[in-house]
């Protein structure tokens, strides 16, 4: 074989091997540095999974007001009892009262328990205070116990614990709950607003 046939053949092997080692080295960087949609998911599972969502808190549970029979005076200690139950509903899960007054018609009302009970079957909670600042107490008709309490409450320390912990700004709310009595109290709508529609008298 001549020089320069050899000289043809060294170069084409070099040639190959530049290939081959240039292959190797861009593969190992795609392995490196980019991995396939289903190698994120799974980390995505695993950080997911890796969260522990603290436990609930054992509370006692409040105690439900005693009802006189005057119309006036319940209506303002049921809606009162069901603005303060919000927060430790939120905390063990206990949805009792809530159930118990309200109505099929507050979509809000609805709405609340539905997220409990989810949030129920995941671990889920939410903490957080509450407390009532001012009240007004308003007569839509009494002669069919029809009443509407307004409220400015301030909730405080929220952190809603589930997939990841989610913290809240302290804020204050307007809230309107409007209440009749048939066989037993049901709250028949829930309005939050901004605490700026509190005038603190009614209309």
């Amino acid at each position: 074989m001549g020089e320069k046939a050899a000289k043809s053949i060294f170069c084409k092997v070099w040639k190959g091997l530049v290939l081959v080692s240039s292959c190797v080295v861009l593969a190992s960087c795609v392995s490196a540095d980019m991995k396939p949609e289903s190698q994120l998911e799974k980390d995505r599972e695993i950080v997911a999974e890796q969260h522990i969502i603290p436990p609930r808190p054992i509370l006692d549970r409040p105690a439900e007001p005693e009802l006189t029979g005057d119309s006036r005076t319940d209506a303002v200690a049921v809606a009162q009892h069901f603005v303060t139950f919000y927060p430790y509903m939120l905390k063990t899960g206990d949805t009792s009262y809530w159930e118990k007054h309200s109505a099929p018609e507050c979509e809000f009302c609805q709405k609340v328990l539905a997220a409990s009970k989810a949030r129920n079957e995941t671990g889920a909670w939410i903490d957080g205070e509450m407390r009532i600042i001012d009240q007004v107490n308003g007569i839509v008709d009494e002669e069919k116990d029809k009443y509407e309490i307004q409220f400015l409450i301030e909730r405080t320390h929220v952190v809603e614990y589930g997939e990841s912990d989610e913290r809240e700004n302290d804020r204050q709310y307007h809230v309107v709950i409007s209440l009749e009595k048939n066989n037993s109290w049901s709250v028949k709508q829930f309005q939050i607003g901004n605490p700026s529609g509190f005038k603190g008298k009614i209309g």
